[in-house]
């Protein structure tokens, strides 16, 4: 990225973004998809309306921090491409939560890549 210490912060964050969501999506959604969990211990905690709220505030945060407008848009665009996601999710749960989850993850991934791309 760039030598300021605003844009080295902004590609901290935003691989840091994409670790958890690699992470929530790799380790703890595979049920469907591998016939099992990786770590089932996780779907408690990244997998619980708290932590996907908690998730999307901080990615929010993070657009407005860094005045990323196209980030804001890129967050509305994941939330409505995460309801198919959100109607065939391999966990358990109700569809409001599902899709919370599945928003969080996706949009974290793509403003990750976009940040790290230099689109955003």
């Amino acid at each position: 990225m760039s030598d300021s210490p605003n844009e080295s912060l902004k590609g901290l964050l935003a691989m840091g973004m994409l670790a958890v969501a690699a992470f929530m999506l790799l380790f703890t959604f595979t049920k469907g998809f591998i016939g099992g969990m990786l770590i089932p211990r996780g779907i408690p905690v990244f997998g619980g309306v708290k932590f996907g709220l908690i998730f999307l505030i901080f990615q929010l945060g993070y657009c407005y921090y860094f005045d990323l407008k196209k980030g804001f848009l890129l967050m509305a665009i994941c939330l409505l491409i995460s309801m198919p996601v959100a109607l065939s999710a391999p966990w358990a749960g109700t569809f409001a939560r599902n899709w919370l989850i599945a928003a969080s993850w996706l949009s974290a991934i793509g403003l990750g890549v976009g940040v790290l791309h230099r689109r955003l």
